[in-house]
């Protein structure tokens, strides 16, 4: 009876984990040509105190290497801004 229990909770949490993330560069406007990400503050008191620079520096990186979108310094001047409305 354990196996089959053990069998069936790994067969459920499998079908539910994400097979891949990734950003497509073919399906963005081509008026679009900069993007800004604001710094992710973290309500966490548990997370590590770098943990908010490193995801964002990650999404950064991930969205300038698999798209043709520009980083820009400053939201005033970015195409799309990436922030929390």
């Amino acid at each position: 009876m354990k196996i089959i229990s053990v069998i069936l909770l790994i067969t459920i949490l499998s079908s539910c984990w994400p097979k891949s993330v990734s950003f497509v560069d073919g399906s963005m406007p081509d008026e679009w040509e900069t993007f800004y990400v604001e710094t992710v503050t973290s309500l966490s008191p548990n997370a590590p105190i770098s943990y908010p620079a490193s995801l964002s520096e990650s999404i950064k990186d991930g969205i300038q290497n698999k798209t043709r979108l520009l980083l820009n310094t400053s939201s005033e001047n970015s195409k799309r801004p990436l922030s929390k409305s």
